[in-house]
């Protein structure tokens, strides 16, 4: 499991701030989203980039084949 866990880490990141921000109050949630607002254009074009580089470091180095072509 140690393997997988390394292997993954940035995907099981991912899903467990996606569960934290389930648990997370509305209020709290729109706080966030009030200070993303405020903060300058650069800060935003910032914090969008590195979610990016996040993204793309997650994204698979080979094509999947469609898995019903295989019945």
């Amino acid at each position: 499991w140690s393997a997988v866990l390394i292997t993954y880490r940035m995907v099981f990141l991912l899903i467990g701030l996606g569960y934290l921000i389930h648990v997370i109050p509305e209020n709290k949630k729109e706080a966030v989203r009030g200070y993303f607002i405020r903060i300058p254009l650069p800060a935003k074009l910032a914090v969008i980039m590195v979610i990016a580089i996040m993204l793309y470091s997650m994204r698979s180095v080979d094509t999947v084949p469609f898995i019903y072509f295989r019945f």
